[in-house]
């Protein structure tokens, strides 16, 4: 009775965070799709249409951000919400592709239903749409492949949309730390003639242990997007045959990694050695750097004694150590290295959502 108790009180806790997450690794993995779809159509010559959601109010089923391609032959990929809303994008799209409405719109959608001009949906809010025709030209293809290309770079990256009224727009990207103070990680749309789509974030995973939480791990934050690294010490378990996802194999002692990396506020360092001590030593260093995430593994009991030496011993103060994230992963349910390995790519996911303007703030993140 005590653990349906605690299930039930799991599940109410975590349901939003849940669906969130949902939401937010669908629209992720949909982008890299429809990124591909259109430079594969643009390669060929051919002009689809492109939708993406600029602005919503309140509730929708899709948030700013989301897209959705239609090739000349009809096929689509991505959506920008599904049932009544996707159905009269779908429709726009057709038009356009017909060549029977102009080459871009900006189309408001009311999705409440009790209201005039609706389109007959429940949710309660209001979404903005951007359509147009993607001509193949030059600086459009190029746009493109770049943006599916380096999609999985580590940088901050955007796809850059510039309007003219009912012409087809242009693209362009971008990557690094451009000045445009327009260039943020929520998607700016300004009821203006530019859209600034953000793609990816700088960061990368520092994964320290090569165990069996870490094999586990890697193939599964790999297929969300997270770069990630893997620092051990012990060459048997820092090789390519244990992570062929991994985008770089550190070998080198856990006493003093700042000779092997630098961590900055857009890193992730998740804490899964073989020991206590490497555990202490390695979270003691990181937390002097200002990592975005820092997790380490371990029991309740485990995670009170190890925040209590970097207290005592190291001097953290009570703000530095509320930074470590202990135990990790969300709710603390999981029991085998595959279950671990999918609580800790949820909570990673939620950070990168709320860093991206996606959910709550970081403090109301759920933890284990």
């Amino acid at each position: 009775m005590n653990c349906l108790k605690k299930e039930c009180k799991i599940k109410k806790k975590t349901g939003i965070y849940y669906d969130g997450i949902r939401k937010f690794l669908k629209a992720y993995i949909f982008m890299i799709k429809v990124l591909t779809k259109i430079a594969e159509e643009l390669s060929l010559g051919r002009s689809p249409v492109f939708a993406v959601i600029a602005q919503t109010d309140k509730s929708t089923p899709r948030k700013a951000g989301s897209a959705m391609v239609m090739t000349q032959d009809g096929q689509c990929v991505g959506t920008v919400g599904g049932g009544a809303v996707e159905f009269e994008a779908q429709t726009v799209m057709r038009l356009m592709l017909e060549g029977t409405a102009p080459g871009a719109a900006m189309n408001e959608y009311n999705l409440k239903p009790d209201e005039t001009g609706n389109i007959c949906m429940v949710c309660g809010g209001d979404a903005v749409i951007m359509f147009t025709l993607i001509l193949p030209t030059d600086a459009n293809r190029q746009a493109f492949a770049d943006a599916a290309a380096r999609f999985y770079d580590n940088a901050d990256s955007w796809l850059v949309i510039d309007l003219k009224g009912e012409e087809p727009a242009q693209f362009s990207y971008t990557s690094g730390e451009p000045e445009n103070a327009d260039f943020q990680y929520a998607l700016v749309y300004k009821e203006s003639s530019r859209i600034t789509l953000p793609l990816t974030q700088a960061g990368k995973v520092y994964i320290f242990g090569g165990g069996h939480v870490a094999q586990a791990l890697v193939p599964v934050l790999a297929r969300v997007g997270f770069i990630c690294a893997v620092y051990e010490d012990r060459p048997e378990y820092a090789t390519k045959e244990l992570f062929p996802d991994a985008k770089e194999l550190i070998l080198a002692d856990f006493n003093t990694i700042d000779e092997y990396i630098t961590l900055t506020n857009n890193d992730y360092v998740i804490v899964v050695t073989r020991g206590h001590k490497q555990d202490y030593n390695v979270a003691r260093q990181a937390l002097g750097t200002p990592v975005y995430y820092l997790g380490c593994m371990g029991s309740a009991k485990k995670a009170a004694i190890m925040l209590g030496k970097l207290r005592e011993e190291a001097g953290f103060s009570a703000e530095d150590l509320h930074r470590v994230i202990a135990p990790i992963g969300i709710a603390d349910c999981g029991e085998t290295p595959e279950e671990i390995a999918i609580s800790i790519t949820a909570q990673l996911i939620q950070y990168r959502a709320q860093k991206s303007g996606h959910v709550k703030k970081k403090s109301e993140l759920i933890h284990g």
